[in-house]
């Protein structure tokens, strides 16, 4: 019987052994936006522009509340021309985030979360948009999508907010080709080139109205990533005759 025992805990174990073994886990965190730890990029568009229209978008550290709490603010003043329909994304970049798949693992899945602060708009419910995260790799931009459990896309009068999604994987980002388009084809290598990771708000004009000038602003905190790596060739052999060894 005490030989029996041995054999089914040993069975057990390789059946255990034989299920998906995850790898390590890489997070980031930024909850102060530190000077120096990100940068803005220049804003641009996921259709090609307008010949009327224009768009300024700020990226700044800010300071504020009691206590003081130190936050992202991005501001956005947006020109709408009658019957025109567009995108604009301003990533913050994250100077320090970067996986090289190479290097470091390559990734199976991605999460991330962060929180933001009620926004203004002025005239109201004419801008709509939502959180992305955005993955630069081979001087190529990756926007992540708002289906599953994603970031949603909200209305700029939504209360402040913790926005999470997990389980992301390369197919959840498509890439974003400054402005001439969307290329739903295209997606990140979660086992290629050196990743950089950024984020921010894919702001859209509703501007078939024609509404001229627009001001709005999102605030962001908290912002944290973690990276699932996919578990090293033989992990779950090792796993079993450590396992055995161990009886």
């Amino acid at each position: 019987m005490r030989y029996q025992s041995i054999l089914f805990s040993a069975m057990a174990l390789v059946a255990v052994s034989g299920a998906a073994v995850a790898g390590p886990t890489v997070i980031f965190n930024e909850s102060d936006f530190e000077p120096g730890s990100w940068s803005a990029m220049t804003p641009f568009w996921s259709g090609i522009p307008d010949g009327g229209e224009t768009a300024g978008v700020t990226s700044d550290r800010f300071s504020g509340g009691n206590p003081v709490n130190h936050f992202m603010l991005q501001q956005y003043v947006m020109n709408i021309p009658q019957g025109v329909f567009n995108v604009i994304h301003a990533p913050i970049v994250m100077n320090g985030w970067t996986h090289d798949p190479a290097v470091d693992g390559a990734l199976s899945s991605v999460a991330a979360s962060v929180f933001t602060f009620p926004a203004t708009s002025a005239p109201d419910l004419v801008n709509f948009g939502g959180p992305r995260l955005y993955i630069l790799q081979g001087g190529a931009v990756f926007m992540s999508t708002a289906g599953g459990n994603g970031w949603e896309g909200f209305e700029f009068d939504e209360p402040a907010q913790v926005r999470n999604f997990s389980g992301f994987t390369s197919d959840d980002f498509i890439e974003v080709v400054p402005d001439q388009g969307i290329d739903l084809d295209s997606h990140p290598d979660f086992g290629g080139e050196l990743m950089q990771f950024a984020f921010g708000v894919q702001l859209t004009s509703t501007g078939q109205a024609g509404l001229g000038t627009v001001t709005s602003a999102i605030g962001w905190d908290d912002l944290s990533l973690r990276l699932q790596v996919v578990p090293a060739p033989g992990a779950s052999m090792l796993l079993v005759g450590a396992g055995l060894v161990g009886m």
